[in-house]
């Protein structure tokens, strides 16, 4: 096995150095910022089964007194869960 050591002189250092430091430093960045909205969207289901269970819950309080208030709460809870609500 032959062994190979490269010199560069320092010009090339003045300037190859500065830009791989940039570029390190911009993909770090990247990186916590996609690792910051991972954890964002991760955490993102639990709130939103909360907010849902909070609307079902009001809907039930109102229901014998302002039906269609409720109903609007329980369409309100199923769009939050993603779902479709059918306005035939």
């Amino acid at each position: 096995m032959n062994t190979t050591t490269l010199n560069r002189s320092a010009a090339s250092r003045s300037v190859v150095e500065p830009i791989a430091f940039a570029l390190n430093k911009a993909m770090t960045n990247v990186l916590q910022g996609l690792t910051a909205l991972d954890k964002k969207l991760r955490e993102r289901p639990a709130s939103l089964n909360r907010n849902t269970a909070d609307l079902l819950r009001l809907a039930d309080a109102y229901e014998s007194t302002q039906p269609s208030y409720a109903a609007d709460l329980r369409a309100a809870a199923i769009i939050a869960r993603g779902g479709v609500v059918d306005e035939r």
